[in-house]
């Protein structure tokens, strides 16, 4: 637990964590294709230190903007133990429009395709640019919140 609290200090979310509150406390395992249809199962990463999953939708401009501070905290958290992979959360996304948006990123965290949103409402995402931090020892959840611009030191 204390190494996932420092990657919430990393992303200096002022959100405290009893704020979690109103939200599920734990993840279930689900599976999911990538925008190359590459299959992603959570329990699959159950040896890492901690989940970082980011929801994100094509033209969203908060992910947009906030790409730069994403690959940073991956560049140094990833060597810790922690993974990091993104969910589409708007239906009205395609494939193709994942494809396109991943590749105008430029950056190599896998964009999940939730087509029936079962996911997304799973995980209470109603929003894109916001992020569920996951411990895999317990499958809890230690953060869930927005991901502005300004909270990734950008």
């Amino acid at each position: 637990m204390k190494r996932t609290m420092i990657l919430i200090l990393s992303f200096n979310f002022l959100v405290p964590l009893h704020a979690l509150a109103n939200k599920i406390s734990t993840a279930d395992n689900f599976a999911l294709l990538d925008q190359d249809g590459r299959f992603h199962e959570l329990y699959y990463y159950s040896d890492k230190k901690a989940i970082v999953l980011i929801s994100q939708g094509a033209n969203c401009p908060v992910i947009s903007k906030s790409i730069s501070s994403l690959r940073a905290l991956k560049t140094q958290f990833v060597p810790r133990g922690v993974v990091f992979l993104m969910i589409n959360t708007n239906p009205k996304d395609n494939r193709e429009s994942i494809q396109k948006q991943w590749r105008e990123y430029g950056l190599d965290i896998p964009i999940l395709e939730d087509k029936s949103q079962l996911i997304t409402e799973a995980l209470k995402m109603a929003h894109t640019a916001e992020a569920v931090i996951i411990n895999p020892a317990d499958w809890s959840i230690v953060y869930q919140g927005g991901i502005q611009q300004e909270d990734l030191g950008a």
